[in-house]
């Protein structure tokens, strides 16, 4: 999640503004980025798999960010949804990655990952980066 392939959505709505806080405040702490190995796009050393790609609804826009045309996510099951259903551009998103997407859908490995993953977002609303 907050990739370049599922960019995150952190455009709460003022009902929310304490989640998105402490949202921001995590992608602002380098400890905790470096604990998770992960980095901000505006840093120049960071390397594109590592980057965290997020809209906030004031600043830059996905397609600016990325170069490619997409949604942000607040779940990584609407994000995997859409690679699997191949709504990515091809240069982005290989014809032959859809292929392989669909075809871990319907594993059984991934299916039982998929709703473990499922059930620590609903109960944790932690939108897929949940640390215990």
């Amino acid at each position: 999640m907050c990739s370049n392939i599922c960019p995150c959505d952190l455009d709460f709505d003022e009902e929310n503004s304490e989640q998105k806080a402490a949202w921001l405040t995590l992608l602002n702490d380098g400890e905790k980025m470096s604990e998770f190995d992960r980095c901000l796009r505006t840093d120049p050393e960071c390397e594109l798999e590592k980057q965290i790609i997020y809209t906030d609804g004031t600043g830059p826009t996905i397609l600016e960010m990325t170069g490619y045309e997409m949604d942000a996510y607040s779940s990584f099951f609407r994000c995997f949804d859409d690679l699997k259903d191949g709504k990515r551009d091809t240069e982005q998103v290989s014809a032959e990655d859809v292929k392989k997407y669909e075809k871990m859908a319907n594993g059984k490995e991934y299916q039982a990952g998929f709703n473990l993953i499922k059930t620590f977002e609903l109960r944790f609303d932690c939108s897929g980066i949940c640390d215990t």
